[in-house]
């Protein structure tokens, strides 16, 4: 079972030659961002072991989405990393968790912690939505007795931790 589970390219317009890319025809930007995050989930997928080499994946590759990306990262009791998954697609500033569909990810994975990560086009404060909803999702997790260990903001020359920032 793979533990990343990202939007990879499967019929990539790339070919590897030798260890180099060959474009195989005009590319748009957005198709040049996802087959890098493809090639970096590849150089990730292995090592996607512990939070601390998650949260080095997240870093390098949000800041490359050209929408908000709502990342989440399973734990088992022992925070060892079960999946890491985008799960939710917004727009060019805002990204919506919904609510229900997390938690149905959680009971899936069979995860007792989760830590989040999202990007933002800009600044790596938190917002007052994030803020917001990242209270609500804490709360909702303590009922069914998972724990939110972090939630991060991305952007491409920074990484906030709002546990750090004393917000969750």
């Amino acid at each position: 079972m793979a533990i990343l589970e990202i939007d990879c390219f499967s019929n990539a317009p790339f070919a590897e030659v030798n260890g180099e890319y060959v474009v195989k025809r005009p590319l748009k930007r957005s198709e040049v961002l996802k087959f890098a995050r493809s090639l970096l989930a590849q150089q990730f997928q292995d090592q996607l072991l512990t939070p601390a080499a998650c949260k080095a994946f997240i870093h390098k590759t949000l800041p490359f989405y050209e929408v908000e990306v709502f990342f989440c990262i399973f734990l088992d009791n022992a925070n060892r990393v079960i999946k890491v998954s985008e799960l939710f697609r917004g727009t060019i500033n805002r990204v919506f968790p919904y609510k229900r569909e997390l938690v149905e990810k959680i009971i899936e994975q069979r995860a007792s912690a989760v830590m989040f990560a999202h990007n933002h086009s800009t600044n790596s404060r938190p917002s007052a939505s994030d803020i917001k909803i990242t209270k609500e999702l804490r709360d909702l997790l303590k009922v069914i007795n998972v724990r939110l260990l972090d939630h991060f903001i991305v952007t491409a020359d920074d990484m906030v931790s709002m546990l750090e920032l004393g917000l969750i």
